[in-house]
């Protein structure tokens, strides 16, 4: 458990899971400049602060992480905010998450096609690792910086490569909203470097379930919701 007299990044890390386990009732704030670097360390720490929180519990964190205007990783990756290899980090540390986090967590019932109408408040893990990508518009750098781009499509096609089926659903679904923001700001390089990614997978992976592939086909056109 860190000890939240440490520093100010582990007192709001400290804050945002007493958030999450219900013991306050304080949204947690962090300044733009800060949060990718407070992210990294959150998402990175090998102590496993976030191993503490129930499903339920890292659900709650981890949508207040991705879905938060204000202080959410998608606002904070934002071009201009910090330098390019700290959002760069910042990005990877994605990837670790739902390796570790979300994966082994998750069960693998996919969430496409389910009209279950989720509580932002009370949300599902499996729900929150689908509906992650949904902010990904603030990333939108107009493609005057590709290794940046690069480096957002490499963790979402790296989503497609884990065993557990909501996490390729959540790689998918990231593509899609990839290939639907580079379309309609005709950056084409990009949108089609996203459909190469989806067409390798569905090349490679055998075996998928019906509604998977058909899901697939409908992000690689960038048509999924």
């Amino acid at each position: 458990m860190i000890d939240p007299s440490i520093d100010f990044r582990s007192r709001w890390i400290a804050d945002l899971i007493k958030y999450s386990k219900g013991e306050s009732d304080n949204e947690v704030t962090l300044s733009k400049e800060e949060a990718p670097t407070v992210l990294t360390k959150l998402l990175l720490d090998q102590r496993g602060d976030l191993n503490q929180l129930s499903s339920t519990e890292l659900a709650l964190c981890l949508w207040e992480l991705c879905a938060n205007t204000r202080t959410g990783i998608f606002f904070a990756l934002k071009q201009g905010v910090m330098d390019l290899d700290t959002r760069c980090a910042c990005v990877e540390a994605v990837g670790k998450l739902f390796s570790e986090y979300f994966a082994p967590r998750c069960s693998s019932t996919l969430e496409n096609g389910n009209d279950t109408t989720m509580d932002p408040a009370k949300p599902k893990l499996e729900w929150v690792c689908v509906t992650w990508w949904d902010e990904l518009t603030y990333l939108y750098s107009a493609g005057d910086e590709p290794d940046f781009n690069r480096k957002v499509l490499s963790v979402l096609s790296e989503l497609l490569l884990l065993p557990n089926l909501v996490c390729v659903e959540s790689g998918l679904h990231g593509l899609n909203h990839w290939i639907q923001m580079f379309k309609w700001n005709r950056e084409d390089q990009f949108a089609k470097e996203a459909q190469d990614r989806i067409d390798s997978f569905l090349t490679n992976q055998k075996s998928l379930p019906a509604n998977l592939v058909n899901y697939a086909r409908l992000c690689r056109e960038g048509r999924a919701q």
